[in-house]
């Protein structure tokens, strides 16, 4: 049995990016303090960048630790418009204090904010940080709103897939009484003509039927699988109406190599039995034709005169299972003579 494909939301490893990004910013930043102070040697160059790199990484991972209480606190609740502006103050003030520690640790001859602010050269350190950690902030938000665009889209996707798996769900509780309804009548039919028939009636019955409740959880199956079981269920159909209808295969492709979802071809057989008349003189011919990496049944057309109510549930059904499990479309095309449906069959 193949297992259920998962959905993956992609995690951003946003403090790692933050951090990079500063790494290099840092060194921008101080080589121009540096520039515009003259800083008389290489050492003393190499000390402040080094001092910068480990402000800069201090203010990422603060303003990161901020967006993570600030997403726990509103985790349940609408994004409010207040939410931004105020984080953005707490997060500049926060950085705004640390770098000011920062400065009185290097320079201890400080006495407080106001011999800071009355030279030129802490004024400019104090703007081009004030900078960063603006620049720090709106990264990372960026990078929080992609994460949740990211996130947003998974769930919708997650939401498409449970919903094309109620849709199955709904169209094999349809076709398990019905299929069963119809299979008793031409049993019952047929039990008292040949006995032997019967038999081989009752276990290809029991074959297609097992083969319908043992995929309620599956998402693919082998194409074999799926060939194996339309033999089973197309003998109940041949059996019922004997001459009319007709199977054509012509499968050049390793069955066990490829995979489909379940009941696939039992739906496309179906609609075409469902709305289509068939005589001995003009049978329904459903023929199945093997592609490089695809599946063509075509059926000719033989319309109904009464009309046929349809739900449109199979082929929709069959399209959303499809989109999900690959990128590849089902193509779908009808002529005056024919319809057809190509589907993608998915490598296993």
């Amino acid at each position: 049995m193949i297992e259920s494909q998962k959905i993956f939301i992609r995690k951003i490893p946003i403090l790692r990016y933050m951090v990079m990004l500063m790494f290099i910013i840092s060194i921008i930043f101080q080589s121009i303090i540096s520039y515009v102070n003259e800083e008389p040697s290489f050492g003393n160059f190499l000390k402040d960048v080094v001092i910068t790199i480990i402000v800069q990484t201090v203010f990422c991972i603060v303003i990161y630790f901020l967006k993570q209480f600030f997403n726990h606190l509103f985790r349940n609740r609408p994004l409010p418009v207040i939410r931004y502006p105020v984080e953005f103050i707490i997060s500049c003030t926060v950085c705004f204090y640390i770098l000011i520690g920062v400065i009185f640790l290097q320079h201890s001859s400080l006495r407080n904010l106001t011999d800071i602010f009355s030279k030129n050269d802490f004024r400019l350190h104090i703007s081009i940080n004030m900078v960063a950690i603006i620049f720090i902030y709106a990264i990372a938000t960026i990078l929080h709103l992609y994460q949740l665009i990211l996130e947003k889209s998974a769930h919708a996707e997650q939401l498409q897939h449970r919903f094309a798996q109620i849709r199955l769900l709904a169209l094999k509780n349809q076709v398990n009484p019905h299929f069963l309804f119809n299979s008793l009548s031409v049993l019952t039919s047929l039990v008292h003509v040949d006995a032997a028939a019967s038999e081989k009636f009752i276990i290809q019955l029991g074959k297609a039927y097992r083969y319908i409740l043992d995929q309620k959880d599956t998402e693919l199956v082998t194409l074999k699988e799926e060939l194996d079981f339309l033999d089973a269920y197309f003998y109940l159909l041949s059996i019922r109406f004997k001459n009319k209808i007709k199977l054509q295969k012509n499968i050049s492709l390793s069955p066990e190599d490829w995979c489909i979802p379940p009941l696939t071809l039992q739906m496309l057989v179906e609609n075409a039995v469902k709305h289509n008349k068939m005589s001995a003189s003009k049978p329904l011919i459903i023929s199945l034709t093997s592609l490089p990496d695809s599946l063509k049944i075509v059926n000719n057309i033989n319309n109904r005169e009464e009309d046929v109510i349809s739900t449109g549930i199979g082929l929709e059904n069959i399209k959303k299972r499809i989109a999900y499990l690959t990128e590849k479309e089902i193509n779908i095309s009808k002529s005056a003579t024919t319809f057809s449906v190509n589907i993608p069959l998915i490598k296993k």
